[in-house]
């Protein structure tokens, strides 16, 4: 329980764990390749759970976003590469899920939001923005990617 005395609905549960998988993965790359990147992905992920569990909305709006960045990241690799490689597919059906989940009713009264169709018009347009220009900055960071 967190300090509200409330035990998270199934969609924000679902959320921490795959956050927590997150955080393990970027710990363990990082230590991997030597990489600080990952490291800081890790603190972020670690942010969003804390964030996440304790109900403010600063961590429902950055685990969106990191989704649909990571969505729209998967997208530029299937497009640049011009075909279908299981695990980025894979990734993009998890993200686009984890996408959807956030704006799923219970996750939405567990922030505190009332009026579901404003925020649901907002989170859509800010994800779609988020997908486009990270697939956007892949396309011209990554040219060579094929």
């Amino acid at each position: 329980m967190n300090s509200s005395g409330k035990f998270p609905p199934w969609t924000i549960i679902v959320l921490l764990l795959m956050w927590l998988a997150c955080v393990y993965f970027f710990v363990v790359d990082g230590i991997a390749w030597h990489s600080v990147f990952h490291f800081f992905m890790a603190a972020l992920g670690i942010f969003a759970v804390i964030a996440l569990f304790m109900r403010w909305r600063v961590g429902f709006w950055l685990s969106s976003l990191l989704y649909a960045a990571a969505t729209g990241g998967n997208v530029a690799r299937i497009i640049a590469n011009e075909t279908f490689p299981v695990l980025v597919v894979m990734g993009t059906v998890i993200g686009i899920s984890l996408v959807v989940i956030h704006q799923l009713p219970p996750s939405l009264r567990w922030f505190g939001f009332e009026k579901f169709r404003r925020v649901r018009t907002w989170f859509w347009c800010l994800s779609a923005l988020t997908c486009i220009v990270t697939e956007y900055a892949f396309r011209i960071y990554l040219p060579n990617a094929r």
